[in-house]
């Protein structure tokens, strides 16, 4: 049976799933029906029971409200933070006359999405249930790299135990692993991805690898057999191919890339970034520079750990992509 070394973090995850999800509670409410307090507070129809009167919104369900609202949420804080009393009545004057209902989901007294409409809720229980019966299975172990669970998003990130050399680079003596990356989220995203991935260890960068064999959907419909199937299937992959994925990533040191800052520029245009976070993309090549496609993708992932955990994640998958599909990107001539 597979040795959990981090089970105690491991039970964690399951816990935390259990307790969240045991205080959801979703309901379709009229607009004309809420009372908005002030300072991010509504107040519930009195005749709703969901075990609380007065609920917080928090920053993504006000904005989803202020967005049905028609009230722009950069211009209700500027005026919350001038003439509190004012934006209360402005925020209370559209729910009046919009005449329109939400699909407000909750999370104990948070408010943690307003939908226009019923959604399913992610099975993030079912999720980790299907790893977990996988990793069960024969002599490897693994550990929790990185999980985060809140009211918008659910995000694990779990690395195989096995370690394969690495030689390249500036350190010597280093390894990558594979692991499986899982997010899950009902609110705004609406999407869930389970994919495998290959970490770093002298940089601790991650690389979203093998996309054609990750599990991504945004129909929450699912059966819990299909949904745990689904999951199932990357997870087996992931492990059984881990030795190969780390190989092949490898063999893109192996390939030269000429001007590799310029082409790194050029991505950058083509990914839209500021030239702040330009000069951050060239700086992580700078830091460990490898004038090859393998270079070139580590200074991707690099910079990837300077982002937020959406944008990290996007951009995990652009340098996992730089290594793992032949031809993916044409610069002046030069194919990567």
């Amino acid at each position: 049976m597979t040795q959990n070394i981090d089970s105690t973090k491991w039970r964690k995850v399951l816990d935390r799933i259990a307790y969240q999800e045991s205080g959801h509670q979703d309901a379709r409410i009229s607009h004309s029906r809420l009372r908005y307090m002030g300072n991010g507070e509504l107040r519930l129809p009195s005749a709703l029971d969901a075990g609380y009167k007065v609920v917080k919104l928090n920053d993504f369900s006000s904005a989803q409200l202020n967005t049905q609202l028609q009230v722009p949420t950069p211009y209700l804080q500027r005026l919350e933070a001038r003439n509190s009393k004012l934006a209360t009545e402005l925020v209370n004057d559209a729910l009046q006359s919009t005449g329109e209902t939400s699909f407000f989901r909750f999370s104990d007294d948070r408010v943690r999405g307003v939908l226009p409409k019923r959604m399913p809720s992610a099975d993030n229980h079912a999720i980790v249930k299907a790893m977990d019966n996988v990793l069960s299975i024969g002599d490897h172990s693994f550990v929790v790299r990185a999980t985060a669970l809140d009211d918008n998003r659910f995000y694990l990130k779990i690395l195989f135990d096995d370690e394969y050399r690495d030689q390249t680079g500036i350190v010597q003596g280093n390894y990558l692993k594979v692991g499986v990356v899982c997010r899950t989220s009902e609110i705004g995203h609406g999407q869930i991805s389970v994919k495998p991935f290959v970490y770093r260890w002298s940089c601790t960068n991650d690389a979203v690898v093998a996309s054609d064999h990750a599990f991504s959907t945004r129909d929450f419909s699912l059966s819990q057999d299909e949904l745990m199937n689904s999951v199932s299937s990357v997870v087996a992959y992931a492990r059984s191919e881990a030795g190969r994925l780390a190989s092949d990533m490898l063999d893109t040191q192996q390939k030269t890339v000429t001007r590799p800052q310029a082409l790194l520029q050029d991505l950058a245009k083509q990914l839209t970034l500021s030239k702040t976070e330009t000069k951050k993309l060239i700086k992580a090549y700078r830091d460990e520079p490898m004038p090859t496609r393998y270079g070139v993708a580590q200074a991707v992932t690099r910079y990837a750990q300077t982002l937020t955990l959406d944008a990290r994640d996007n951009m995990e998958l652009v340098g996992g992509r730089l290594m793992s599909e032949p031809n993916v990107w044409t610069y002046r001539g030069i194919t990567l």
